[in-house]
């Protein structure tokens, strides 16, 4: 026999009560940041677009949950996959809205956007005895690692350290592209975000290992168990693009 849909059932009504208590409450305190109107507007936008999407897609699939059990109450599977994809759906709202409202205010204030840092890592000669790296190989440009806490609580920020390496056949500067792309995954649905950061921007740069740093908010109300996944991309000349990436999960 299959296992009642109840405690599904009920954690979808649950997280529905708990997103409508949230659109009706004062205004959200948003992740701390050196610039109090990017809070703010941070603020308005969850209040306004984020969690009221959620709480919509939550009480939607609830009700058609609903629907179906009293039209076929032995059409048991139909109504754990609705309450299912109400859950995972409401979750998964809550894990972005705070990096979607802060897409949104930085598109109204770009000056607002953080600046990258970029550290220098190993020189060109250690760089080379480790990498075993010679002039006739051409240019090099390789993603090594990302760095980042395995672990991170609510309302909370992490530092992304993702390293790569640059080489050229006659220590020169080369030109790179660096893009960075954030993913939130919540039971196993995984949705692209927009990084509070440079996505993507160009850069001369001397040959040698360099760190790229960025900060990485985890929202106040980030699903306990929710995966922030950032993958970080070097690509110069016309090598394919390089990739490295690390997860944080939020506790």
């Amino acid at each position: 026999m299959n296992a009642s849909p109840a405690p599904r059932l009920l954690r979808s009504a649950l997280l529905a009560a708990l997103l409508l208590a949230m659109v009706a409450s004062p205004p959200l305190q948003a992740q701390q940041s050196a610039n109090a109107a990017l809070d703010q507007c941070i603020r308005g936008q969850q209040r306004g677009s984020g969690l009221l999407g959620g709480l919509l897609g939550a009480l939607g699939g609830l009700g058609v949950h609903l629907g179906r059990r009293s039209e076929d109450r032995s059409n048991e599977r139909g109504g754990v996959s609705v309450s299912v994809g109400a859950g995972t759906g409401g979750a998964l709202g809550l894990a972005s809205a705070y990096f979607n409202a802060a897409a949104t205010c930085f598109r109204k204030h770009p000056e607002w956007l953080p600046e990258s840092r970029l550290e220098r890592g190993q020189d060109v000669d250690a760089l080379a005895r480790e990498t075993d790296y010679r002039p006739e190989q051409g240019l090099l440009a390789r993603s090594t690692r990302v760095e980042m806490p395995a672990q991170a609580r609510p309302d909370s920020a992490v530092e992304v350290r993702s390293r790569f390496i640059l080489l050229t056949p006659d220590g020169a500067e080369a030109a790179v592209q660096i893009e960075r792309l954030l993913f939130a995954v919540v039971e196993g649905q995984e949705s692209a975000l927009p990084l509070p950061a440079q996505a993507q921007e160009q850069r001369v740069l001397p040959p040698g290992e360099h760190l790229d740093l960025v900060r990485l908010p985890i929202p106040k109300d980030a699903p306990l168990g929710t995966v922030y996944r950032l993958e970080f991309r070097i690509r110069a000349g016309e090598l394919p693009a390089s990739s490295a990436q690390a997860q944080v999960q939020v506790i």
